[in-house]
This record gives structure tokens, C-alpha cells and sequence, in this order.
């Protein structure tokens, strides 16, 4: 007896779905770990990729931007944070300062937008950050300290670790409630 037509091509079938997904899923991988990775290896070309579907939203900063939010959310705090890394000119900075009152209601991407602030650059950048931690209008007391620490993490900046210092010392009372930012700086 001949078996029912098109059995044979139901495994076939099967499989070839379950590739596609697999790939789907891999793909979906790829730019974030690709990301991840030339950010890691302190490769320039990669804040030039980051940057190409934020430039819509780099004139007008402070504005809400529709670019943004088209950006799939897996790889939306990756272009902002790399972008805000690698950007000496300052622009995809104050693009990610401006996004901070849109994400008044969203804690994980208001997180995303000050640890991508804190990458700062250039000393200029990361004195302008640093000016930020004292405006309670930016950064939450409950955020002090680890926008300090993450501060002197920073390894984009030339010499961030003593900027930080300094400013640390020169704000101590102010930052004694922001205890774990401070606790980096003795490590």
C-alpha cells in the first residue's frame, strides 16, 4: 500500500519551519551581540552604524522622536548607548539627555539613557555628565551613586577614573548618601 500522498513531506516540511524560526531567532541575535562585541574592541565604525537610525532625531534632541521608538527594543538602548560612546561631537549626547523625560515611566529605559550618558567620550563630556549628577532633575538621589560608579568606570574618556575622583571629593557631603558611588572610587 502507497503511503498517503505528501506524508514524506510533512517531516521535511517540519524541519524546514523549525530552521526558519532558529534563524529568525539568530538573527534577531546578531546586531546586539555584533554591537556588544565592536563596542567591547573600542572599534569606531560600529558608533557610525549605531548612529545611522538616530540621525532623524539628532537636530531636533529634546523633541520626542519617532526614529527611536522604531527601533526594535532589543537594539534600542544598544544604539543609544553606542552612539552616546563613540560620538565625540556631543550630538547623540544631548539627543540621549533629551530622551530622560520621555522615560519618566519606563525605569528600565531611563536606566538605559544615564548609563549611556555616563559613557561619555571626551573630558568635556564626562565633566558635562558629571554636572548632571547634582541635578536632581536628571539623576535621582537613588541614582547618585551609581551614576558615580559608572562614571568611573568609564573607559571611553582619557583619565575618567581622577575626574571622577576629584569631583567625588569636592562633593562628598553631597554624595555620602550615594555611598556605593563613592565605595568604587577606593577599589
Amino acid at each position: 500500500r502507497a503511503p498517503p500522498r505528501g506524508s514524506t513531506d510533512a517531516p521535511h516540511a517540519a524541519h524546514a519551519s523549525g530552521t526558519t524560526h532558529s534563524r529568525t531567532q539568530l538573527e534577531a541575535l546578531a546586531k546586539p551581540v555584533l554591537l556588544q562585541l565592536a563596542s567591547a574592541m573600542g572599534d569606531s565604525r560600529v558608533g557610525v552604524w549605531a548612529s545611522g537610525p538616530l540621525r532623524p532625531c539628532l537636530d531636533t534632541p529634546d523633541a520626542r522622536c519617532g526614529a527611536i521608538e522604531a527601533i526594535p527594543p532589543e537594539l534600542r538602548f544598544a544604539c543609544l548607548d553606542i552612539c552616546a560612546a563613540f560620538d565625540v561631537s556631543g550630538q547623540c549626547w544631548q539627543l540621549v539627555l533629551g530622551q530622560l523625560p520621555y522615560a519618566d515611566n519606563d525605569p528600565a529605559y531611563r536606566w538605559a539613557l544615564l548609563s549611556a550618558l555616563s559613557r561619555a567620550p571626551t573630558e568635556r563630556l564626562l565633566n558635562a555628565t558629571l554636572g548632571l549628577v547634582m541635578n536632581p532633575a536628571v539623576v535621582r538621589a537613588q541614582d547618585m551613586g551609581a551614576m558615580v560608579s559608572m562614571l568611573a568606570g568609564n573607559s571611553f574618556a582619557r583619565g575618567a577614573r581622577q575626574i571622577v575622583w576629584e569631583y567625588a571629593r569636592a562633593n562628598a557631603y553631597a554624595l555620602l548618601g550615594a555611598a556605593g558611588g563613592l565605595a568604587v572610587l577606593f577599589r
